[in-house]
């Protein structure tokens, strides 16, 4: 027995099927929310003039006279907004480079500012790294949590007072574990653990907060332990890797032990810091993978003990940064889905500088907000639009034309 389609009745009830999975679609329950697709570097950046994205290109450049006006020794500005990086340029001499790369720099007391070329140095932006690697490695269950004390990982150490044995990765992220503050007593550029654990604490645990590489450092020595990898290998494994870093991109120095510096060392491209701001702006998704766990960003970014500190990150009026000596930063502004990333060789009051430029340039640089980077909602595509237009018109229409000749009978 051969069996007849009848479109006449099914074509209603296709239509409103279909109508149903794009309302179920919209309402953002298949995604959580609906917002348009971020255009996701790969190899290479997505690279847009600022104009496609609603940023005028005159009142950035008058950024750069303000620069070379007031000698302020910044040696690379990127702007990434939304997804798309809009723009980057390299200063030598407080004057716009024409080649897209750094000039000669003198290092700093025997430290290279910029090695290979196109690297260059991170300083205690590398904390940052060291936070979100931590993240990754509770997501993994190298770790468990971080109320794990420093010394259950390293327990053949020595621990003078009970105090020392108390100290948590939680104090170590948030700088609160009492262990001497830069260049403050016993500190040195390479120590091995013990050498840090040695020296009297300033303060109990978890009661006070205290800016302290050395700490840091600690937390590179417990990623090492858990994982079994060099931080550095483990950075490229579960971080680097996954949201396009290259080796070319970065180079990591060891101290005598084998272990990546933990507050810094750490030396990266524009663009490759750029990528880490991207991740951290999207809450630690990258193209649908989730790199680190959303509830581990917030925690990166929600004040702790001091209130303008989170997880190694510094709080801003804008969300929180990344930030290095000298001016390494890497800024996320999310009210205007933009990231700013400075290198510099600025001696005093970096931060203050680049608020500066921020708010007097890159953001009045933002016109009206501009349309969807694709005409695709996130989550899917026009292949679910055409066939509703297609079906839409085409069902009006027949009962268009059988009303109308119902009239007209």
């Amino acid at each position: 027995m051969k069996m007849r389609f009848n479109w006449k009745k099914t074509t209603p009830m296709v239509f409103i099927l279909l109508m149903f999975i794009n309302a179920f679609l919209m309402t953002g329950i298949v995604k959580g929310q609906v917002k348009a697709a971020t255009p996701w570097p790969t190899d290479e950046w997505n690279v847009h003039d600022p104009a496609t994205q609603g940023m005028n290109n005159t009142t950035i450049y008058e950024m750069y006279e303000y620069i070379e006006a007031n000698s302020t020794n910044i040696h690379s500005v990127s702007i990434v907004r939304n997804g798309f990086l809009v723009h980057e340029e390299y200063i030598s001499g407080y004057k716009l480079r024409e080649e897209k790369s750094y000039g000669p720099e003198p290092d700093w007391f025997g430290i290279d500012i910029i090695i290979n070329g196109s690297l260059h140095v991170q300083f205690s932006s590398t904390k940052t790294i060291i936070s979100l690697l931590i993240g990754i490695a509770i997501d993994k269950g190298f770790i468990d949590n971080v109320s794990q004390t420093f010394s259950s990982f390293f327990p053949t150490l020595t621990y003078s007072t009970p105090s020392k044995e108390d100290i948590s990765i939680g104090h170590l992220l948030t700088m609160t574990s009492g262990i001497y503050e830069d260049f403050g007593p016993g500190f040195a550029l390479d120590q091995t653990i013990q050498e840090i654990l040695n020296p009297t604490l300033n303060f109990i645990p978890g009661t006070d907060f205290r800016y302290s590489s050395a700490s840091t450092h600690l937390l590179s020595a417990i990623i090492n332990k858990s994982t079994g990898q060099k931080t550095s290998d483990f950075a490229e494994e579960y971080l680097f890797e996954p949201i396009g870093i290259s080796q070319e991109d970065y180079y990591w120095q060891e101290n005598s032990q084998g272990i990546n510096f933990g507050g810094y060392g750490l030396y990266f491209t524009p663009q490759a810091m750029a990528r880490i701001g991207l991740l951290m702006l999207n809450n630690g998704t990258w193209d649908d993978t989730q790199v680190i766990s959303e509830n581990w960003m917030r925690e990166v970014g929600t004040p702790h003990v001091s209130g303008f500190y989170g997880y190694l990150v510094w709080m801003t009026k804008y969300s929180y940064m990344a930030a290095g000596m000298f001016g390494q930063c890497i800024i996320l502004i999310p009210a205007h889905n933009m990231i700013v990333v400075f290198t510099a060789d600025i001696k005093t009051e970096a931060s203050d500088k680049y608020f500066y430029i921020i708010d007097n340039f890159i953001i009045p640089a933002i016109g009206n907000i501009p349309p969807l980077p694709n005409p695709a909602i996130h989550g899917y595509s026009l292949a679910v639009f055409l066939p509703l237009m297609i079906l839409g018109v085409t069902f009006i229409s027949k009962k268009i034309k059988n009303k109308y000749n119902l009239i007209k009978n």
